[in-house]
């Protein structure tokens, strides 16, 4: 059986000293296929770590357009920090691709976490700032990319490979279209 709070534990770089207190601070919480973690104009109000399965976090413009901010596999941590911090709605929705398990850490331990665990706050911050990072990066890097190199791209993403996620959505990932996507995949096999 998978030990969630041995893999949890190993991922958890912090150089605090106490770290089973600060894990007994976490929530391990499972969903479905399909189950929303988060939906949009709901307040985020945990940070998560995702210890299996794979997350899909959208802007749903409208029910056609569909924006796929990220997807989110094991070993990454996951939150709306503006939402979180300023306790406002999110315009993001989170939902389970697979059968997925989480660590959680609610916004009241949160609280607790500052004050005890400081060291943990600040690693924290520094990987959102790093997911926000990548987030611009990939942006930027697509919008300079064909769809052939997307597609190339997307698949040299070695995370990905081992989830079964639907077409439409790795072309909505990708910000191509779906019939471009399926195009793309008969030229590649």
């Amino acid at each position: 059986m998978f030990n969630h709070l041995n893999y949890f534990s190993e991922n958890l770089s912090c150089a605090d000293t106490n770290r089973d207190e600060l894990i007994s601070k976490f929530e391990l919480l499972s969903f479905k296929k399909g189950q929303f973690l988060m939906e949009a104009n709901d307040v985020c109000d945990h940070i998560m770590f995702v210890a299996e399965g794979c997350l899909l976090v959208k802007i749903d413009k409208d029910d056609e357009n569909v924006m796929i901010r990220e997807i989110v596999t094991p070993g990454f941590w996951l939150t709306d920090i503006h939402s979180f911090l300023e306790k406002k709605p999110s315009n993001l929705s989170i939902v389970a691709l697979n059968e997925t398990t989480v660590f959680a850490l609610k916004r009241e331990d949160y609280e607790y976490v500052k004050i005890h665990f400081p060291r943990f706050v600040e690693m924290a911050l520094e990987v959102v700032g790093k997911v926000n990072k990548s987030l611009e990066n990939r942006w930027f890097s697509f919008s300079n990319m064909t769809a052939e190199e997307k597609t190339e791209w997307y698949f040299s993403q070695k995370r990905f490979q081992r989830f079964e996620i639907p077409k439409k959505t790795i072309a909505q990932y990708l910000g191509i279209r779906p019939e471009t996507f399926s195009r793309i995949l008969k030229k590649m096999n």
